[in-house]
């Protein structure tokens, strides 16, 4: 059986005194109605699934060190949480601001690794993921390797004939 993670580290930096006590706010650990405890921000976030919450859960663990906030994935989390959060942040706060996260997702399967990135506005977010990344590069080298391989042998063919032509 393979052992997977998402993993990640982010930082949303220079906060003001408004700005971090929103945070303790939106951190704080609430009974979930459905079951479960979950950070009070996240409660009506569209990717909170109440069974990942069970025991203490999040999917990210946060801490605050001077004027930021820092969100880490632990042994494994769940950036999309991390990401919609922010995203409620700069609506409030900072809504001509951007904000980033990269993850690594880790497998011990052969092939299962990838990773991506979310770009955060206060009215988008945006998903990069490396694994379809990559396989939209190999199709499209694989089609130019195939074009150049058809191209070669039409090459050929013609400096064939001509060959049979001067002769």
């Amino acid at each position: 059986m393979a052992t997977c993670g998402t993993v990640f580290c982010a930082a949303v930096t220079d906060l003001t005194d408004a700005e971090q006590q929103w945070w303790k706010d939106q951190l704080e650990i609430v009974e979930l109605p459905e079951g479960g405890e979950a950070p009070a921000g996240l409660q009506e976030c569209p990717n909170l699934d109440p069974e990942d919450c069970d025991g203490g859960f999040y999917a990210f663990e946060w801490d605050f060190r001077d004027q930021t906030v820092v969100f880490h994935s632990g042994e494994s989390g769940n950036p999309a949480m991390v990401a919609w959060l922010v995203q409620q942040f700069l609506k409030k706060f900072r809504p001509r601001q951007s904000w980033g996260l990269v993850y690594a997702a880790l497998s011990t399967r052969l092939g299962d690794c990838s990773g991506g990135a979310y770009f955060v506005t206060a009215h988008k977010i945006e998903w990069f993921g490396a694994r379809r990344w990559l396989e939209r590069r190999m199709r499209a080298f694989e089609k130019k390797q195939i074009a150049l391989l058809i191209s070669q042998k039409k090459l050929a063919r013609k400096k064939k004939q001509n060959k049979r032509r001067r002769a």
